[in-house]
């Protein structure tokens, strides 16, 4: 009803200017007199629209007014058809050709230039049809000439046309009010769970973050007591229980040092403290404190490190690459072999570290970096660990800006790569902080069968304020833009294989008619990314940074082709 309100000027202009235009038309066929009366007959129509939009300012539209004014609205538009059908079919002249033929097209124009009013109302547009066509028709038909009655068919063919379309125009507008009303309560119910799960998640990390130091004094009290009590046990069945007692015990610690450290990551709590320092200086430091438990597995670790001076925060490097070599000892087999490389190049900072380990599969390239996630662990006994180590691998990287490369396959090892600015790079950027990625508020479809995935992704894009569509396959997708009606900004496909991920995105921009820019999540073992235009590939393990730059370099790229 509000549309109707806005659309009344438009209706009065264009009621009047074809009722003037019409004028000059029947200034052959009828006299003056004539057409001005009917000519004032239109302009009287046109003020009840005048006072309808006055009353809607006076008295806005509300639950108990709105049949009122819908009721107005019809038995105006009834008048106004009225008055244009039989003013048209008295000022008319059935014997002649011209009257006969310019009557028709007025009439004719006229309701179908209504249509861009009342449209999708339905039943006002029907009054103003009916009223303004059978008129005329009847008029040509009582007149019993073949050229009138022509003309009458033809009248009553067009009622049964325009009726039908407009019903159809009036119903798929009666679907698409629904449909978005509809989206925007389940949006909001989105924002309301998603807000809700935020707090949540910031309570427990700030909750984990402040009690970190209370939680750590006790175990380190345990462990002087452990040490303590070592030196008073003589018997070698109670050294050996103490010995359970202690592996016990470093186990209790490291899973409590990895919860803190998560949890202070994600309460932003942690700030990146950049000193200049030797890296390869840091690297030897890191092989020292791995090479007993090294030694033990009868494992070569073998370095090839260059002097190298970079700017980043030590400690926090130290972690992520303490985290990598403690899983390379850990996971490689008895006599296999760690390679530790840095290499300074181009402005930039490069450390390599590969094992001859069992490797991960493909398909699990994502899932290893997420939290609580361990790869042949379904009980996690002593020493095991909370699966946390990759995961603050990762955040940390996102945190001191690093770009990691993460490359393995069953029975080839893995390999780490890590990649940072040296500090006599002019134009290095200063260490990025974690909450540093800006809202981007884009529409994004992820299409990607692991539903892990699928949550991660719509995890992190709704933190930036993105309005996300979850698919497992191409054909919901597709379900999923015809409910909605609304184009995705930038597609997310992660399949299989390469030649399914291109087949997808090709058949998506056929079934939008739009050539939409689309992110591949490539990991290892795919084959060859998708040669598509306007298609970014991403290989796993992909950072929220990349992942972030991609969305905002795709978008860009769509506003630039409209």
């Amino acid at each position: 009803m509000e549309q109707l309100a806005r659309r009344a000027p438009i209706s009065i202009a264009t009621s009047i200017g074809f009722a003037s235009i019409s004028a000059v038309f029947f200034a052959y066929s009828a006299s003056v007199p004539e057409i001005l009366a009917w000519w004032l007959a239109i302009f009287l129509c046109c003020i009840p629209p005048t006072l309808y939009v006055i009353a809607q300012r006076t008295f806005p539209f509300d639950s108990e007014n709105i049949r009122g004014y819908q009721l107005l609205h019809t038995c105006n538009s009834a008048l106004s058809g009225f008055a244009w059908g039989v003013g048209i079919a008295i000022l008319s002249d059935p014997t002649s050709n011209y009257s006969l033929t310019s009557s028709f097209l007025l009439l004719t124009c006229y309701i179908i230039a209504a249509i861009l009013v009342l449209g999708d109302f339905y039943r006002s547009y029907m009054m103003l049809l009916a009223t303004g066509l059978a008129p005329f028709g009847l008029s040509m038909l009582v007149h019993g000439s073949i050229k009138s009655i022509f003309v009458a068919a033809i009248v009553l063919l067009m009622i049964m046309i325009i009726s039908y379309c407009v019903r159809v125009i009036s119903q798929n507008r009666y679907r698409n009010v629904r449909a978005q009303l509809e989206n925007r309560l389940f949006l909001a119910q989105l924002q309301q769970q998603r807000d809700a799960i935020q707090r949540v998640n910031e309570y427990k990390s700030n909750f984990l973050a402040a009690t970190s130091h209370d939680m750590a004094q006790p175990l380190e009290a345990q462990g002087n007591f452990i040490v303590s009590l070592r030196r008073l046990l003589k018997n070698r069945e109670e050294r050996e229980l103490l010995a359970k007692i202690e592996d016990s015990w470093k186990s209790m610690k490291n899973l409590l040092e990895g919860l803190t450290e998560i949890s202070s990551i994600d309460a932003a709590t942690i700030m990146p403290r950049p000193t200049e320092f030797d890296l390869s200086e840091l690297i030897e430091r890191l092989v020292n404190e791995i090479s007993i438990s090294a030694r033990r597995k009868s494992l070569r670790v073998n370095t090839e490190l260059k002097p190298c001076i970079v700017r980043t925060d030590a400690t926090l490097l130290a972690r992520i690459l303490r985290n990598v070599l403690s899983n390379a000892v850990k996971f490689t087999p008895s006599r296999g072999r760690i390679d530790i490389g840095v290499e300074c190049f181009d402005n930039q900072a490069v450390i390599s570290i590969s094992d001859t380990g069992p490797g991960v599969p493909s398909d699990k390239h994502v899932a290893i970096f997420k939290d609580y996630v361990q790869l042949g662990a379904p009980s996690r006994g002593s020493g095991m660990g909370l699966g946390l180590g990759l995961s603050i691998v990762k955040r940390l990287c996102e945190l001191l800006d690093i770009e990691m490369d993460f490359r393995s396959a069953p029975g080839a090892g893995t390999r780490f790569g890590f990649r940072l600015p040296p500090t006599d790079a002019e134009t290095a950027r200063p260490p990025a902080t974690y909450a540093s990625l800006a809202p981007l508020r884009k529409r994004l479809l992820v299409i990607t069968p692991d539903r892990m995935l699928r949550e991660d992704i719509s995890r992190t894009l709704s933190e930036w304020q993105c309005e996300v569509y979850c698919s497992g396959d191409a054909e919901e997708a597709f379900r999923i833009i015809r409910t909605t009606g609304s184009t995705p900004d930038v597609a997310i496909v992660s399949l299989d294989d390469s030649e399914k991920t291109g087949e997808t995105v090709v058949s998506l921009r056929s079934e939008m008619s739009t050539t939409i820019p689309a992110i591949v999540l490539r990991h290892e073992g795919d084959g060859p990314p998708p040669d598509l235009d306007r298609t970014t590939v991403l290989d796993a393990p992909h950072s929220n940074r990349k992942l972030h730059e991609a969305v905002l370099a795709a978008s860009a790229s769509n506003l630039a082709a409209e």
